[in-house]
């Protein structure tokens, strides 16, 4: 069972990510696989980028959303164990990142988060996958100075 002050971070080895519109998309580079974090899925997303912990995750989606804390912990536990099934994520020694810090005016519903899996472009992107960082080519980057 994994503890509340755990700390996961995105496998950034295996994994290409980005949220849009609340929404994040995730490439797994090593498999193919793509998925689609749903519901308040971005915004844990985001939290799980900056090194938050379950206690941590859970009192921004309070804050954030209408929901309880013993639902919103529920979720974000079966969210995680998704995500650590996937090898999307793994488990962090580093200190915590920067949580939200103001509550917003008027809280937003509350979707469950939910992890899409979508494996129709599997082949072509184990063929092909995309490159998540050229910060280590040979050449240089075009607004880099000479």
């Amino acid at each position: 069972m994994m503890s509340s002050e755990t700390r996961f971070i995105p496998n950034t080895s295996e994994v290409a990510a980005e949220v849009l519109d609340g929404e994040a998309v995730l490439i797994n580079l090593t498999n193919g696989m793509y998925y689609s974090l749903v519901g308040t899925g971005g915004f844990i997303w985001s939290l799980l980028e900056g090194g938050a912990n379950v206690n941590e995750i859970v009192s921004a989606l309070v804050v954030q959303y209408e929901v309880k804390a013993e639902q919103a912990e529920k979720d974000v536990r079966q969210l995680i164990d998704d995500l650590k099934t996937e090898a999307l994520i793994t488990d962090s020694n580093q200190e915590g990142g920067a949580l939200p810090s103001d509550a917003p005016a008027q809280r937003q519903p509350y979707e469950v988060p939910s992890l899409k899996v979508y494996s129709d472009m599997q082949a072509l992107l184990a063929l092909d996958p995309p490159m998540p960082d050229l910060t280590d080519a040979p050449w240089k980057q075009p607004n880099a100075k000479a």
